[in-house]
Parts: structure tokens; sequence; C-alpha cells
């Protein structure tokens, strides 16, 4: 299986995190909310938090509506918003004018990406798994990759899916598998009821020879209707982002309580569960700051002692020591996601490398 982070987006042209924050935080200063976004930023450090997008976002929906964000990100919402109180001068129509701001300039960040680029790397990183031996999980016990699919493009070499699980909200891999040809090996949750297209968790199924991708926040074209979530059936226009879509828009901060509600709950579930009987997790460009993320990745490592994981990100080194002792188990290759070198070094470390 794969994880990816916002660094898996970043050679597509895809802003990455740091990126993002620079955007959002020009946006709150152009907006006049200057103070706010010093108030915002001071508190998250303050609390030992990176004062990123993701962050800033959490804080102005505690802002916002505190009692209903209390219930859905637990304490941390509850403190944010007890910190925050005094600052907060202006009507909460404001903020919940600057929320749908903020959504409108990540879809800008997300919709375009370059897939020239995009098609290469994952070309080449399916390429090598393709040719890739099997894993080495034991001194004396190997293994096959256990999800995805073998897949031949014509006029390219054989290419080796796995199984996908993201934090990002792009739509860099449905396109891949578009502009390939193949995306009827690709399931994403979601199936169609008339002319819609709704999330049906089950639709996913571990080694079912098809590859599956499951967005663990959401996405740019996922949105919240009624009583399930709706997937766009095409990648929408910039006009199609109305104040009504925007804020429909499966967006949610990443913090603590909101993983136990659906669809979160559903889609954490079945992170667990591939990590409990998968045998590889390449992970590349997360920064292990999702605390929901980081412990299913440690009772993964517990549970399943052939798990092996590898690690791509130019900061792998330094960003593993998040995940405390577990982190020793995980091999780090500091390099950005897209450079050829990765790739015979990737190889070797799946069929060669034990924790």
């Amino acid at each position: 299986m794969l994880f990816l982070g916002a660094g898996a987006s970043a050679p597509f042209g895809i802003s990455t995190m740091q990126k993002l924050t620079e955007d959002v935080s020009r946006l709150l200063k152009d907006k006049g909310f200057e103070d706010e976004y010093r108030s915002i930023a001071s508190a998250l450090t303050r609390f030992n938090l990176t004062p990123d997008f993701e962050g800033i976002f959490a804080v102005l929906n505690a802002w916002t509506d505190p009692t209903r964000t209390i219930h859905e990100l637990g304490p941390f919402a509850a403190v944010m918003a007890n910190e925050l109180n005094e600052a907060q001068i202006r009507p909460k129509k404001e903020f919940r004018e600057l929320i749908l701001e903020i959504k409108k300039l990540l879809v800008q960040k997300c919709r375009n990406p370059n897939m020239s680029a995009g098609v290469q790397t994952y070309d080449k990183l399916f390429e090598t798994l393709a040719t890739t031996g099997d894993v080495l999980v034991r001194p004396n016990q190997r293994t096959g990759l256990q999800t995805g699919n073998f897949i031949q493009v014509p006029g390219r070499p054989r290419l080796r899916t796995q199984d996908t699980f993201t934090l990002n909200y792009d739509l860099v891999i449905e396109r891949y598998f578009a502009e390939r040809g193949i995306g009827d090996n690709l399931c994403t949750g979601f199936t169609p009821r008339g002319m819609e297209f709704v999330y049906r968790p089950e639709a996913y199924t571990y080694a079912s020879g098809k590859t599956n991708l499951i967005k663990l926040h959401g996405s740019i074209d996922q949105f919240f209707r009624k009583d399930t979530i709706e997937k766009a059936v095409a990648p929408p226009e910039a006009s199609y982002y109305t104040k009504e879509v925007l804020g429909e828009m499966m967006i949610y901060p990443v913090q603590e309580k909101y993983v136990t509600r659906n669809p979160y709950f559903q889609l954490y579930s079945l992170l667990r569960h591939w990590l409990a009987t998968d045998v590889l997790c390449i992970i590349i460009g997360y920064s292990f700051r999702d605390e929901a993320v980081n412990n299913a990745f440690i009772d993964g490592l517990s549970s399943n002692a052939n798990l092996k994981m590898i690690y791509v990100s130019p900061n792998a080194s330094r960003d593993i020591l998040n995940l405390g002792n577990a982190g020793r188990r995980i091999h780090c290759m500091d390099r950005k996601f897209g450079e050829d070198e990765i790739l015979g070094e990737l190889k070797n470390a799946i069929e060669n490398w034990l924790p």
C-alpha cells in the first residue's frame, strides 16, 4: 500500500503544506484578519501545535461554531475556542465567509496539477513495483505485494499499482488512472445512484485486484449532501464552486475526536485494517503530525510482524522522530518524491532491507 502526504503532490505543482500555509496567512492579512492570524499562530505555537493550514482552519471552525466543533474535535477545540475568545471581535458571519475563501483557495491550488509530471512519476513508481521481487519480511521469509493490480498500458512497461491512502485533497491519482486509460481499475469508494455517485465504504475490498483509493480527509470533489457524501462525476470547473458547494465540500481539520464519527471512522478503520494485513507500506511526503494516523501506524507495526514500512521525504530522518521509538522500524529515504535516484533504493529496500 501507499500512504501519501502533502509532499507526494509537490512535484506536480500542487502547494506543499508550507506553501499553502503561506497562501492562507496572506489571504487572512489581505482580508483584514492580520490580528486574528497572529492570535491563531501564537496560540497554536503555545500548545506545541504547528500553525499550518489545517491548524488555522481548525481554529476558524472553532471560532465560528464552538459548540459543534467541540463535539466534533474534542478538547482541542474547547481549549482553542476559550484561548481565542477575547480576540474574536468580528461577527461569526465574517469568519464563515473567510472559511469559504480558504476553501476556494484550496481549490485553486489543487485544480490544475502538472499531470505530465504526475504521469511520468507514477509510471516510474509503478514500473519499479512491477519489477520488484518478493518483499523480504523475515530473514527466511518472503511474500508478494498484497494489494493493487498488474496493469499493462499500451506502449508502456507493465505497471504494478498499489492501494493508496492519502491525506491530500487533490485529484492527481484519479487523473493519473484516467489519463492512462485504466480508470476501471481504480475504486474510489463511490458507486452510482441515479445521476449521482455516493459514498459506499463496502465498495473497498482488500486484495481485490483493483486499486483502492482512500482519502482520509476528503477531497475538492467530495461533498456532504443530505444523508451521504457525493462525488462529482467529473472534475468540476472553477465556476462550479459556488458558496453553497464550497460550504458542503468535505474538507475537515485534523485533530482528535472527529475520527470517532463517520465517514472518518470508517476511513480510519480501513487504514488500520490494511496496516494489520498488508506486508508493505510506502509512505511518501507525510510529516507524522496527525495523531490518528500516527497511532494507526504504531498499532500496525505492533500487531503485524510482517509489516515493512519505507518512508520517502526530503526530511524523513527528522520527521520520523514524531513517531517516537516506533520510527526505528521504518526505513527512511531522505529524498524528494519524483527523483529517479529513489527508485533503485526503493526496490532494494523492499527486496532486501529488514527493520
